[in-house]
Parts: structure tokens; C-alpha cells; sequence
């Protein structure tokens, strides 16, 4: 679980109903976890702002890649894709749903270098519908932690973040 709810109300984040985490603990697939996020949307309020957090897209497998061993997915090339192919669909239904509410999506997802290419490039897990749906796209990287010093020990408060906006 990388979402810790202590922290994220020192910070100011208000947990309430209007604050929702789908994390991999509570979805064991890219669709069932964007099947909650569509149910979530549909049912919203369209007077109340909402936040849906879904966390890590790179960390949710497809449903038609569970329980496939390694060498099978080495046969069928399709199965790579398959995360792709679950969020172009999905993110095509929900980005309706949620324009016509307050609902915001987050997607949190993490780079990964690519493979079968010259020099250092880097690209996110799940295909190109986020980048392309996406209303905003920010980059974080950790720029450093952020220390305390207690009875003369160095403890970790924190992390310095730098934030570019990619789209």
C-alpha cells in the first residue's frame, strides 16, 4: 500500500467522501479498477467536487495476463499489451462520465526506462491513452529529503520535490 492516510492529513488532504484511493490492495486488475473509478463517477454528486486517486497504474496487472506463466506470455505477444488496451478502453468511457460531474482523476504511474533504444528515454507503463486523455500531466522527481535534526540526530521529515508540467 503506497498510500499512507496519516501522512496525507499532516499535508492537508481532507479524508472524507469526497476523497477516494483506489490502490492495487482493493483492485486486483486495471479493470476492475477502473470499473470502480466509472462506478464512482457515475454516482456522483454533480454539485459536490470529488477526488478519485488511482494508484499505481504500472502496479495493476490485466485481467487476461493473470495466470499466465512466463513462457506463455513470451508466445502470445498480445498479452503485453493488455494494460494498454484495458485503460484506452476505459479512460474513453470515463473521461464522459467525468466531465459532466466534479470529479477529478488522478492517475499516479512511474516512469520506466524503454527497451531497444539508444541512449536514456524513458516511458510510463500502460500505453499512450493517459498521455492523450490527460487534461494535465505532471512529472515528479525527487529532488532530495528534507531533514530534522533531534537531540543531534539527522532524521528524514521529508522529501524536496521538483514538479514540471508536461501537458
Amino acid at each position: 500500500n503506497s498510500f499512507d492516510s496519516f501522512y496525507a492529513e499532516k499535508c492537508g488532504v481532507k479524508l472524507n467522501n469526497q476523497f477516494i484511493y483506489i490502490g492495487p490492495e482493493k483492485c486486483n486488475t486495471i479493470e476492475k479498477a477502473m470499473a470502480v473509478a466509472r462506478e464512482i463517477a457515475r454516482k456522483a454528486d454533480k454539485n459536490l467536487p470529488q477526488l478519485l486517486a488511482l494508484d499505481s497504474i504500472a502496479a495493476y496487472p490485466a485481467a487476461s495476463d493473470l495466470g499466465l506463466e512466463v513462457k506463455k506470455m513470451e508466445e502470445h505477444k498480445q498479452a503485453m499489451a493488455g494494460v494498454a488496451r484495458a485503460i484506452s478502453f476505459s479512460v474513453r468511457e470515463i473521461t464522459e462520465l467525468l466531465s459532466k460531474t466534479k470529479t477529478v482523476l488522478i492517475c499516479i504511474n512511474q516512469m520506466r526506462d524503454t527497451l531497444n533504444t539508444m541512449g536514456a528515454k524513458e516511458e510510463a507503463p500502460g500505453g499512450r491513452a493517459l498521455k492523450f486523455f490527460a487534461s494535465i500531466r505532471l512529472e515528479l522527481k525527487k529532488e532530495g529529503n528534507a531533514l530534522r535534526q533531534i537531540d543531534g540526530k539527522k532524521y528524514v521529515e521529508g522529501i524536496y520535490s521538483r514538479a514540471r508540467n508536461i501537458k
